[in-house]
């Protein structure tokens, strides 16, 4: 008797929470928050809109409601205020974007973002609306102080045409409350065996990123090398510190060229001089695969639809009485 109150308990339990699940509704994270600001700051944080697999069968719709009064006008949502949550979507995002203004009072600001998923009538058994809710909460702290913080996520070199410059493209994912970029990249450079150093060079880069954004910046190196390929150990300073450190291999290849109308040959053949002669070892591996399947094919469609030998039959001979 104990076992089955246990068991009808358990399902009871187990059945309530589907259900629960059934008519959810979420949001994560559910903060802004951001103690890092300063007047003139432009901050955003990516919010996710969860609801349960029931309501992602039919079209839904989103209200977002500001309650923060002192701050309401420095808040935007990218979606708008009131947008819909397509059919078929269990999840969604929206990015609540806050611009603090120039003159803004150095303190902390407080408040909410009530975000309330509406579903049409008729969406749900029993043709009832169903309206569900959840609030975000609102954390800034305004302050004078810069904090530059950011993180390099990617790093390359492109090939690099002759009599053009070297491009060092990064990805920086700024943290800090400020515009950054690196101050600078030094990159020595040694031939293609790795050994032997040619000389050192250094760039600056002429962009940033924004404050709390992601973004790609690149920085121009000037050099006269020679066609050919070639390896970099790359330094990203930092206020004078070596904040990120790689070696790569680049190549710099003739420039692209160019010709007149009388020259549309010359010009053809130059282009695939130029599309053969740029392919890396990756390319030609890629090429050469395709071409073996290609042939591949060709074979098999050809045995498929040639004739098949007719077999003839033999004679049969009496054998001499």
């Amino acid at each position: 008797m104990k076992r089955a109150v246990k068991l009808l308990v358990c399902l009871f339990v187990f059945f309530s929470a589907a259900n629960y699940c059934l008519a959810g509704f979420g949001i994560s994270p559910p903060y802004v928050s951001s103690d890092k600001l300063m007047p003139g700051s432009h901050y955003e944080q990516q919010i996710t809109l969860v609801r349960s697999e029931e309501d992602a069968k039919s079209e839904g719709r989103i209200n977002v409601n500001i309650e923060a009064p002192e701050i309401a006008s420095w808040i935007t949502i990218d979606k708008g205020t009131s947008f819909v949550f397509p059919a078929g979507e269990k999840f969604i995002y929206m990015n609540v974007r806050i611009d603090v203004p120039a003159g803004a009072p150095l303190k902390q600001y407080k408040g909410s973002i009530s975000a309330n998923l509406s579903q049409p009538k008729g969406a749900v058994a029993g043709g009832s609306s169903v309206a569900l809710g959840a609030i975000i909460d609102i954390n800034l702290i305004v302050g004078d102080q810069a904090i530059s913080d950011f993180n390099i996520y990617s790093l390359t070199i492109p090939r690099v045409r002759k009599n053009f410059p070297i491009l060092v493209w990064l990805g920086i994912d700024n943290k800090g409350n400020a515009p950054v970029a690196p101050e600078k990249v030094v990159a020595d450079i040694y031939d293609v065996s790795g050994t032997n150093f040619l000389t050192s060079l250094e760039g600056v880069p002429n962009q940033k990123i924004g404050s709390f954004s992601r973004g790609l910046i690149s920085i121009p190196i000037e050099h006269s090398l020679a066609m050919g390929s070639y390896w970099a150990d790359l330094k990203i300073y930092n206020n004078s510190q070596v904040v990120r450190q790689e070696r790569v291999i680049f190549s710099v290849i003739e420039p692209l060229q160019t010709a007149t109308a009388k020259d549309s040959n010359a010009l053809e053949t130059n282009y695939w001089k130029i599309f053969i002669r740029d392919l890396n070892f990756t390319s030609y591996l890629a090429l050469v695969l395709y071409a073996l399947v290609a042939l591949e094919l060709i074979l098999i469609i050809a045995k498929l639809f040639s004739p098949k030998p007719v077999k003839r039959k033999s004679k049969g001979v009496w054998p001499e009485k």
